[in-house]
């Protein structure tokens, strides 16, 4: 869960900002390992000298332990405007024939895990967004369309610095490892 606060607001003409602070209840994250028993029963026929095995230890459950968070993001949205002044369906204000908005936006999510030394291994790092967009806006083109075809496009690109984990073991299974990397996302409405 979570919860997200935010303004928008327009300083300069055809200049938008956008700033948020959003809360992530991350630590209410439940361990996805799922806590299993067993236990084998046989009835042996008279005679048959088998002894069964004890009864395997129940798994241990460690709490990821993870920890809220605080996300900070920031976006803006230029509008370039082209051509005559028209009234557009759903607007009070005239709106010029055709629009192009132009869109940057940036987010910090610092992870909610904790070092990894001990038996679990839930690799996350932070990470840093980039995102940007946009898009072509056509006002009242006809009588059949009074309103905004709108189309748009946007992609992101996200740094995740490198973390490393060194295990508080030696003979640990899986040993010390490394994480980082690069996600890239797009889209088109």
């Amino acid at each position: 869960q979570q919860v997200v606060a935010g303004l928008s607001f327009q300083a300069v003409k055809h200049l938008h900002a956008n700033v948020d602070l959003g809360w992530v209840n991350w630590s209410a994250y439940e361990s996805p390992t799922a806590q299993t028993t067993a236990h084998l029963a046989a009835e042996l026929p008279p005679g048959v000298n088998i002894e069964l095995p004890a009864d395997p230890k129940a798994v241990d459950v460690v709490p990821p332990a993870f920890k809220d968070r605080l996300v900070p993001r920031v976006g803006v949205e230029y509008m370039l405007g082209f051509g005559s002044e028209r009234k557009v369906s759903g607007h009070e204000k005239p709106m010029r024939a055709f629009e192009v908005p132009l869109r940057l936006g940036y987010v910090y999510e610092a992870s909610p895990v904790p070092p990894q030394t001990g038996r679990t291994n839930f690799v996350d790092t932070d990470r840093h967004t980039v995102s940007f967009g946009t898009g072509i806006v056509l006002n009242a083109p006809s009588a059949i369309l009074p309103g905004s075809l709108r189309l748009d496009v946007h992609a992101a690109v996200s740094v995740l610095p490198e973390r490393i984990t060194y295990k508080a073991n030696p003979a640990d299974f899986v040993g010390d490892y490394r994480a980082d990397g690069t996600m890239i996302t797009g889209g088109a409405t």
